[in-house]
């Protein structure tokens, strides 16, 4: 009896070591077929978005079956889905290492460095991935995103080309070519991207928001106003779709409304920098000078380090006749925040009023070197430009901006003629 024994403990051992090896004993054949079992119901569970049954199941049938590369994958999946990246990387990684759905797995391994804030690891996954599977749609569509975070919109743009190409119907690529072109002023090609992406996707509310938040960037506010009240319809606690819309609704004077939005963030969430600085952008628009500081040094304290928020702030001490401390935000701005044209745009509008030209003419251009297709700072700079007579170097200036923007207006009608 006790040979028996050993050959069926000899067997267990080997069917749990290689449990899809069914070669190697009954018992490493039942090991193997119980561990596609809940392999399968794994699988479905993860597709039903039974995230925790899903994850039970799945690691279950590795305990039968441990090297079985699509119980990995798909647990890798469900992982990353329920916010347990480590675990999920160190799947595909095993994906990756076995090469089974290489392809899949480098691109959603990008995905888990793109969550941690490591793009640069992100788009050499993509590579590969493209590289590997060059006629999936989704994987342009994820360069096309790390791209745009890389702030290569034009890159951005020939990637979600090439995915529309491969699947017209892929919404997300239609959105994110509108963001890409929005970033460079290209106002009505985002505008037909955001629409084909609505049409496609007609129940998604952060779609409604971009177009919303492109119409609004056009001072075209009740448009806008109507894409922020459908984004809200369908997602009711949609805070940027929210935000823009006070933002509309102050540009159009209706102050009350627009604070009401902003009360409606901040009940939701006592941390929303962005909202805390809307309120006291409007609060000082209003002249409620207390106020207003009061919800800055809220948002300064929630996000120290936010270029745009303290700028916000250096306009608010300029219309308060603070012009030097108003210089000193913007010079924070720009050193937490290097890439924050506005920052540059606003302290050369101060400089210049304080008569310091050279140091105004260095903002004006320092602005257009971070933001190439920023419309104002070219602006700006030619009417300094105009105002120390130089005609060709403020018509060379503005004909760059009508370049950008055929429609731009000239709201202080110095440059029509040249």
């Amino acid at each position: 009896m006790r040979i028996p024994v050993l050959l069926i403990a000899l067997s267990v051992v080997a069917g749990v070591a290689v449990g899809y090896m069914p070669q190697l004993g009954f018992v490493g054949w039942l090991y193997h077929h119980c561990g596609v079992g809940l392999y399968e119901r794994g699988k479905a569970q993860y597709k039903q978005e039974q995230l925790t049954k899903a994850k039970a199941s799945l690691t279950a049938a590795l305990k039968f079956s441990p090297l079985m590369p699509e119980a990995h994958f798909y647990l890798a999946m469900t992982n990353f889905l329920a916010g347990n990246n480590i675990e999920a990387y160190n799947g595909y990684n095993f994906c990756i290492m076995q090469g089974y759905n290489t392809p899949a797995a480098f691109h959603n391994r990008a995905l888990v460095k793109e969550s941690w804030g490591d793009t640069v690891g992100a788009l050499q996954d993509l590579l590969q991935a493209v590289y590997l599977e060059p006629d999936q749609s989704e994987f342009h569509t994820s360069l096309g995103r790390i791209h745009y975070f890389l702030r290569d919109s034009t890159r951005a743009i020939a990637d979600c080309k090439r995915a529309i190409q491969l699947d017209a119907t892929n919404g997300r690529a239609h959105h994110l070519k509108g963001s890409a072109e929005m970033s460079l002023n290209r106002c009505r090609e985002a505008e037909i991207s955001f629409s084909r992406a609505i049409s496609l996707e007609p129940t998604n509310s952060t779609y409604f928001e971009s177009r919303g938040s492109l119409r609004l960037s056009q001072n075209k506010n009740r448009e806008a106003i109507q894409d922020f009240d459908k984004s809200i319809s369908l997602l009711q606690f949609n805070a940027d779709a929210r935000l823009g819309r006070a933002k509309a609704l102050f540009a159009l004077n209706e102050c009350k409304a627009a604070l009401k939005d902003i009360d409606m963030i901040i009940k939701f969430d006592e941390e929303n920098a962005e909202a805390f600085a809307e309120r006291g952008y409007i609060f000082s628009r209003m002249k409620k000078r207390l106020d207003a500081e009061k919800a800055f040094s809220k948002a300064i304290a929630l996000a120290p380090f936010d270029g745009q928020i303290r700028t916000d702030y250096a306009i608010h001490l300029y219309r308060n006749k603070q012009i030097n401390e108003a210089i000193e935000q913007c010079s924070k701005s720009v050193r937490f925040e290097p890439n924050c044209s506005s920052a540059y745009l606003f302290r050369g509008i101060f400089n210049r009023k304080l008569g310091k030209i050279e140091s105004a003419m260095r903002d004006f251009s320092k602005a257009i070197v971070v933001a190439p297709r920023a419309r104002c700072p070219y602006y700006e700079r030619a009417l300094l430009k105009l105002h120390l007579g130089d005609r060709e170097g403020a018509k060379e200036d503005w004909q760059k901006l009508l370049r950008i923007d055929p429609e731009f207006d000239d709201y202080y009608g110095k440059l029509r003629s040249l």
